[in-house]
């Protein structure tokens, strides 16, 4: 009887597994699957967390040591203070070493578990607050992601026309005698994206934030939008998603044939993901040495493996948050010599 028992409870328990991993692969492939990882995402994510971040860390051996000698104390304290109280009140019984030790892990654990319930408030009202979805499906993250590689590759096919035209590619700002910024490369680029009634309202004689050219740059333009980032207003007016690399599109504008590099080699524009400047603002432009995701100031995106640029030659690119300092360094610049190392990067 008790094997039959033992049989059954094991049959059981195992059909149950099998049925619970069907469901979460079935889930999963028909695209519900947004709503399973969240929970496992926080369960467990902080695995992946410190295993992505870890080299950017270093331990601090000396709040390390005030760590411990603080819990030491605790543990002190807690032996004197037992010791003591054993001694007075429970004259049959003798403190246990093991009892102060339970003590000072009981004390680490509510510590532990009021910071804990500090962040949980803390992120939970982040998240009840925040514009962008949590539940966004990967058929989702894919579909913004084309559509990000579009507006880009959109740029430097305008760039080039616009180099066609102009002999020489759209300086990043332009800046009158006086030194007042005039204008931003989006801004002559519109005619080659599909917006010269925009671009016929606006008079490159006067600056960018004159009082005839505000109507024209608090316009939103969907080209320069990144359609996974929600925000993209401020002070009026219409933001940009995307900037322009400092050492191509310049104070200075540069012809095609001065990116001895190779076009294909340098990177022409990229995705942010913080301090967006509007479009129509010159100097609308980041070092890529300044790394990927790493600086408010530099080139980011929403992407978890990467983020997106165009390179000079029109083509898109996927570049990983993780790249090598020295290939990034070697694609930024457009005539550095760096040519050969520009090559490590995946197309």
């Amino acid at each position: 009887m008790n094997k039959l028992a033992y049989w059954l409870t094991g049959t059981t328990l195992g059909c149950l597994t099998l049925a619970g991993f069907v469901c979460f692969c079935c889930l999963t492939f028909s695209g519900f699957g947004a709503y399973i990882l969240p929970p496992i995402e926080i369960v467990a994510g902080w695995i992946g967390y410190i295993a992505r971040f870890r080299e950017q860390y270093a331990i601090d051996w000396f709040i390390v040591g005030i760590v411990a000698t603080t819990w030491g104390g605790v543990f002190v304290v807690s032996e004197g203070v037992g010791r003591v109280v054993a001694y007075r009140y429970l004259p049959s019984r003798s403190w246990s070493l093991r009892w102060s030790f339970a003590i000072t892990c009981l004390l680490m654990l509510v510590g532990g578990a009021g910071v804990a319930f500090n962040n949980v408030a803390f992120n939970s009202q982040k998240l009840a607050t925040m514009e962008e979805s949590m539940f966004r499906s990967d058929l989702e993250n894919r579909a913004h992601r084309t559509l990000s590689m579009n507006n880009l590759k959109n740029f430097g096919l305008a760039a080039h026309d616009f180099a066609d035209d102009s002999k020489h590619l759209p300086a990043g700002g332009t800046f009158d005698d006086q030194g007042r910024a005039m204008h931003g490369w989006q801004t002559l680029l519109l005619p080659y994206i599909d917006h010269q009634p925009l671009f016929q309202r606006i008079d490159l004689k006067q600056p960018w934030s004159s009082t005839h050219n505000t109507p024209a740059m608090q316009t939103e333009v969907p080209g320069f939008l990144n359609p996974a980032i929600l925000y993209n207003a401020t002070d009026g007016f219409a933001l940009s998603h995307y900037a322009a690399n400092v050492h191509v599109l310049g104070p200075k504008a540069l012809r095609v044939d001065e990116i001895t590099d190779g076009t294909s080699n340098t990177i022409l524009m990229g995705e942010v993901i913080d301090n967006f400047s509007p479009w129509g603002r010159p100097g609308n432009w980041r070092d890529p040495a300044l790394g990927l995701n790493k600086s408010p100031h530099g080139f980011g995106g929403p992407w978890r493996h990467g983020m997106l640029v165009v390179m000079a030659d029109g083509s898109v690119r996927l570049l990983p948050h993780d790249i090598d300092p020295n290939v990034l360094k070697a694609i930024g610049t457009p005539r550095g010599g760096e040519g050969a190392k520009a090559h490590a990067i995946e197309d």
